[in-house]
């Protein structure tokens, strides 16, 4: 009995591990892609830098899902090589993140709408600031697999946010825009304590932390911010 254990533990974490991915690629596709093939299909034009952007975040959701499904069935190795990429590509995706946030910013000040573009500005900013943040760390404790994974799962849900603000058939409420944006890690959340009995704190301070980013709306209007905008915007007009 032991043995059959042992056979049948990897095809188990394939699915749990493959259904947390499968979940994320659903919230972006629900999100991004109405949207996106409604301008493709209208030919509505759209700056090069923004497919640039869907690519580049595309590609990340596929290492993404790859890395986490990897060890499960049993190719360490090819983790440990994929991942040394993946420190390069997630620079590209911040790179990337800010040159398509001061495109856009550029473009709604030159269209005449610096009170949007002040307002706009906080959140591709924030993400840009909290994705790398949550990915440093799990970086630092990739030695830690059972810190690294987790970690890895909350700097990626992070960037989903956008995906999920974009969903237009949600009710107006932060509950659920948060429940629907943060359900992959409180899927981990549920699966931790029903394995262990216990939650990890990585998802802890994770929930704790993307539980705020919703609210950074609120700052906007604050004389620091309008400040803060006002000086951003001057330096990249």
């Amino acid at each position: 009995m032991p043995i059959l254990t042992e056979k049948y533990k990897a095809p188990s974490k394939v699915s749990y591990y493959g259904g947390l991915c499968a979940l994320i690629f659903t919230i972006v596709l629900a999100g991004f892609g109405p949207g996106y093939v409604d301008t493709l299909i209208s030919g509505k034009g759209s700056p090069l830098i923004l497919h640039f952007h869907a690519i580049v975040f595309g590609g990340w959701i596929a290492l993404f899902s790859t890395q986490a499904i990897l060890p499960a069935i049993g190719r360490m190795d090819l983790h440990v090589k994929l991942g040394k990429f993946g420190i390069g590509y997630a620079v590209l995706l911040v790179v990337v993140g800010l040159a398509t946030t001061i495109n856009r910013i550029a473009f709604y000040f030159n269209d005449k709408q610096e009170a949007l573009a002040k307002a706009f500005l906080i959140a591709p900013l924030s993400d840009m600031i909290i994705f790398p943040l949550f990915f440093a760390s799990a970086i630092a404790y990739r030695h830690k697999p059972e810190i690294h994974k987790r970690l890895m799962l909350v700097a990626t849900v992070m960037l989903t946010i956008a995906a999920v603000g974009r969903m237009s058939f949600l009710p107006s409420s932060y509950i659920v825009t948060t429940a629907v944006w943060l359900s992959p890690i409180l899927i981990a959340m549920s699966y931790d304590f029903y394995k262990k009995k216990i939650i990890h704190p990585a998802y802890i301070i994770g929930v704790a932390t993307l539980a705020l980013v919703p609210l950074r709306s609120e700052l906007t209007a604050t004389d620091e911010w309008q400040s803060f905008a006002s000086w951003f915007i001057s330096v990249i007009t």
